[in-house]
């Protein structure tokens, strides 16, 4: 027999076993009710009851809300009507049912807690049952009470059946609906529509439940070698006879790779994920919500992850995260996910899980490529590459393999999972970090031969990363410092953020500018916060981070005097451990190098120093500040009218080259406006503007006397523009 066959042989069987069950009660009722001969019947068409109701004396979503049942469960019910038994004798009716039985184990029930489910959901599934329920108790209520299941089934339940730590109502499987002046015998039965849901054979969640979690898939993906080892440190723990559920607590910045984690620790049960927003706020429906979920472990093996990954745990959310968890304890395996360590105060197991390294990265990386691309050749060295150009979790990485096109070659393919790793982190840096798209090259800047090596030799080791530290073992020697950080220091305008965009031009690396407004914040611990959000996208996307003017956040430590120098420190401190922990390259540009502290020298790689340039370079940057036409790609160019005497006479003025490109800038603008080329005369005039904007007075070599640079009346009475 099929398991398909079986399963439907059980429904059957379990439908045949409730009609049965019904039945007998019907009759027990009709029995204990001498004036039903003279009671009009309803017409046969009359449908059975189809909803089951609930007391409305509560507007929250937990304690209880009103469910329906569906028409085709309707349709299985008997005509009980139609199939009167004769009346024979005072027997309670029978009790054997196969969800009843599965129920009872699940729960622990005894008889006469299975005699209460029995009635109350005969009375809730069939109206002559709640008709009779309402005759018999003389109070036109259709509801049973405990006092009618003593007379039902002929048994005396102890005082405590009904109460709130009784099984019946703390696995919420009735509530007793009754007036102060009612006692516990009088109050009226309502049972949960979950329960009478699964007695007619439905396995699905509670509604309730459904209506906020995902049933999360097996992720039948490889892990990485770490988290191998967690797994089955986890699965020998929770594997301990006798051993209650669980509550584990997994710690980590990367909440895919514990998703996937999670999926392979709980292998025999169905794990729904619940983000922790969906938590209700009162206490009352934290405990209902919690109860209903270790009702739902008991009655279908279920498992929860408790997602927090973005929850404070110090808030009023975040508390309220603690004490469900708290809650569920000993009852259900509830998996926490949370960026650090949490307090809970159950006892629980906590697992740090850790980035994959860059070894395990290529190992992922070569895995899904070749399941993509089986032919393709020289799979080891690209994911070499990949792995330690981004840091990404593993189920990342067989993603976006997996949405590459198969008819791409081998450079094509490199180039395509490049922009994918990098667009795949983008929307985590935009907000606090504006990219720049990199249009100069090493031949737009001039730079001293020192400095220009320097730049090489920045690139160089950003290339080598994989040779130095994986192939050749320095990993295993550093857990730290594996990174790349450069200062660069000098008088605004000699071309420190032009040398970042040209390194990242070289390396083909996109490049984000750290917009100090939305990282910095007035509130305590957020600006760490927001440092660290920036420090894990640039690391996953493989990204350039350029501090400009970084003497804003690494400022020197001062002498703690109070709260605020004593929390100032701490943002410093922080950073100083984020940039040495940093794998991928920082770039702090800074006109005030003496202001910065001294422990970040010690961590910074490099440092170049940016000056003013000499004459000769200054030649060379007016020569390249207008653009020229390139007739094999077909680009236009600047008309200029400018002889070598022309630039030479130019060169003498003592401006850097963030000045210079202004001024070429603003000539050409003139030109344009006047239909002419640019000449020396647009450019002298432009270049008095400048300088007198600036609050400098122009010295004047060799240049015409109708064009003489002066200061301007405003720069001349110390008003600067």
């Amino acid at each position: 027999m099929t398991d398909t066959a079986s399963n439907n042989f059980d429904r059957e069987e379990n439908l045949r076993q409730f009609r049965l069950v019904i039945t007998g009660v019907a009759a027990r009722l009709r029995e204990m009710c001498p004036q039903l001969e003279t009671i009009e019947q309803p017409a046969p068409e009359t449908p059975p009851q189809a909803a089951i109701t609930r007391p409305a004396k509560s507007h929250h979503l937990w304690p209880w809300e009103p469910r329906k049942i569906e028409a085709s469960r309707v349709a299985l019910l008997p005509n009980l009507r139609s199939k009167r038994p004769q009346r024979a004798g005072t027997q309670p009716p029978p009790s054997s049912w196969p969800r009843l039985d599965s129920l009872s184990s699940s729960l622990g029930l005894n008889e006469c807690e299975r005699s209460v489910i029995i009635l109350c959901v005969a009375a809730e599934l069939s109206c002559e049952v709640a008709t009779l329920c309402g005759l018999i108790q003389r109070n036109n209520r259709s509801r049973p009470t405990l006092e009618l299941v003593e007379q039902v089934f002929h048994l005396s339940p102890d005082g405590f059946i009904l109460s709130p730590r009784g099984k019946l109502r703390s696995n919420r499987l009735i509530e007793v609906d009754r007036s102060p002046m009612d006692s516990s015998l009088h109050g009226g039965l309502w049972l949960d529509g979950r329960i009478a849901d699964f007695l007619l054979g439905d396995n699905r969640i509670d509604e309730r439940l459904s209506r906020i979690s995902t049933l999360m898939d097996i992720d039948i993906r490889p892990l990485a070698a770490a988290h191998q080892m967690i797994r089955d440190r986890l699965l020998a723990l929770m594997t301990v006879p006798n051993r209650p559920p669980a509550v584990v607590q997994l710690i980590g910045p990367d909440l895919s790779a514990k998703l996937q984690l999670a999926t392979h620790c709980v292998p025999n049960l169905q794990l729904y994920h619940l983000s922790a927003e969906q938590l209700p706020q009162p206490a009352d429906e934290i405990e209902t919500l919690a109860a209903l979920w270790q009702r739902e472990h008991k009655l279908g093996h279920v498992a929860l992850l408790v997602d927090a990954q973005e929850m404070d745990p110090v808030g009023e959310r975040g508390q309220n995260v603690m004490r469900f968890v708290d809650r569920l304890s000993q009852s259900i395996v509830c998996i926490l996910a949370v960026p650090n360590r949490a307090r809970l105060s159950c006892n629980h197991l906590r697992e740090d899980v850790p980035r994959p390294s860059p070894a395990e990265q290529a190992v992922a990386w070569g895995t899904a490529i070749a399941s993509e691309y089986p032919s393709l050749d020289a799979i080891e060295d690209l994911s070499k590459t990949l792995a330690w150009k981004f840091s990404l979790p593993v189920p990342r990485i067989f993603d976006l393999a997996a949405a590459a096109p198969t008819d791409l070659t081998r450079a094509q393919l490199d180039q395509y999972l490049t922009l994918a790793c990098q667009d795949a982190v983008r929307p985590r840096l935009e907000p606090l970090a504006r990219r720049i798209n990199s249009l100069a090259t090493l031949d737009d800047i001039v730079l001293p031969d020192a400095q220009r090596q320097m730049l090489l030799q920045i690139v160089d080791q950003v290339r080598q990363r994989q040779k130095v530290y994986g192939d050749w073992g320095f990993d295993r020697r550093m857990n730290r410092g594996m990174g790349i950080s450069a200062l660069f220091a000098g008088e605004s305008g000699t071309g420190k953020t032009m040398a970042a965009e040209v390194i990242a031009n070289l390396l083909n690396l996109p490049m984000y500018l750290i917009d100090l407004s939305m990282v910095v914040n007035k509130y305590i611990g957020e600006t760490e916060k927001n440092l660290a959000r920036v420090f894990d996208a640039a690391e996953d996307g493989g990204g350039i981070l350029c501090f400009d003017e970084c003497d804003a956040l690494f400022g020197k430590r001062s002498e703690v005097k109070d709260s605020h120098d004593r929390y100032a420190n701490i943002e410093i401190n922080y950073l100083l451990q984020r940039v040495e922990a940093y794998r991928g390259l920082a770039i702090l540009t800074t006109n005030m190098k003496s202001s910065l502290d001294t422990a970040f020298t010690r961590r910074l790689r490099f440092t170049i120093n940016f000056s003013t340039p000499e004459e000769s370079q200054r030649l060379e940057i007016w020569k390249k500040a207008f653009p020229k036409a390139d007739s094999e790609l077909k680009l236009p160019g600047t008309p200029v009218q400018l002889t070598d005497a022309d630039y030479a006479r130019l060169a003498r003025w003592n401006l850097t080259g963030a000045t210079i490109q202004s001024i070429a800038l603003g000539a050409a603008f003139r030109a344009a406006a006047l239909g002419s080329d640019v000449t020396i005369d647009l450019i002298q005039s432009t270049a008095r503007e400048e300088v007198s904007k600036l609050g400098r007075m122009g010295t004047e070599i060799e240049t015409r006397p109708t064009i003489s640079v002066r200061p301007t009346t405003a720069a001349a009475n110390g008003r600067t523009a």
